[in-house]
């Protein structure tokens, strides 16, 4: 008989391991909603069904797909339900960006992001888990023939390392992604389903192959 209780387990999976680190990745998507007109971000280890968008349909569902018209140059914040236990950040974080632009005729335009992932306190108060990482810019050229583009890619960034970050109970974890773009026809997507999507780009249809917003947080493993 042991002098003491065992200690409680937890069964928590991980996307995938990096043993150099030892460190358990989870894999969460971006998210975007409207409630009412409420708009949200929010970030989910979970993919789902979520429609094609295809804007000859009345029911499309264009609000939370994708924000257009990033020439404003928009700062999204994408949050992770609030943690129930209290878990430790410890590795590099990396962030894949789907994003789209399309230039007007004869000329060219460019988008790029920058990113930083925070900590959310129950005060709420932001703790910055990382310094702002700027990616490349990302240029969209006008095709032969007058007929429009569209450059759709990945903007992927691995983000500055994390040694032994506590999410405490009650506290979530953020990415911040600001979009800079000279372009008014440009895209950023939120379509946790991963499916492509068909869009109307001025005066043609084009269909954008990468929509899926993902973000892989290292957790330190539990036996180390």
């Amino acid at each position: 008989m042991a002098l003491f209780p065992p200690r409680p387990q937890f069964n928590i999976s991980y996307d995938w391991i990096d043993v150099a680190s030892g460190s358990g990745y989870q894999r969460f998507y971006g998210i975007k909603s409207n409630i009412t007109g409420s708009i949200a971000y929010n970030l989910t280890n979970a993919l789902f069904v979520t429609g094609e968008y295809n804007e000859n349909m009345s029911t499309s569902n264009t609000d939370t797909l994708f924000l257009s018209n990033l020439n404003a140059d928009p700062e999204i914040n994408l949050d992770t339900n609030v943690f129930n236990l209290p878990r430790v950040i410890n590795g590099v974080p990396l962030v894949s960006i789907p994003v789209a632009v399309s230039p007007p005729d004869g000329g060219v335009d460019n988008i790029y992001c920058t990113v930083r992932l925070i900590k959310v306190t129950a005060a709420p108060a932001e703790v910055e888990l990382t310094a702002a990482v700027t990616s490349v810019t990302i240029g969209g050229n006008e095709s032969t023939g007058g007929t429009k583009s569209l450059l759709n890619t990945c903007i992927t960034l691995a983000l500055p390392n994390i040694t032994n970050q506590i999410i405490k109970k009650g506290e979530k974890i953020r990415l911040e992604i600001i979009y800079t773009s000279d372009a008014t026809t440009s895209y950023a997507f939120f379509n946790p389903s991963s499916s492509s999507l068909t869009m109307k780009v001025n005066d043609g249809f084009v269909t954008a192959p990468y929509t899926n917003l993902e973000v892989d947080i290292p957790f330190k493993l539990d036996f180390l």
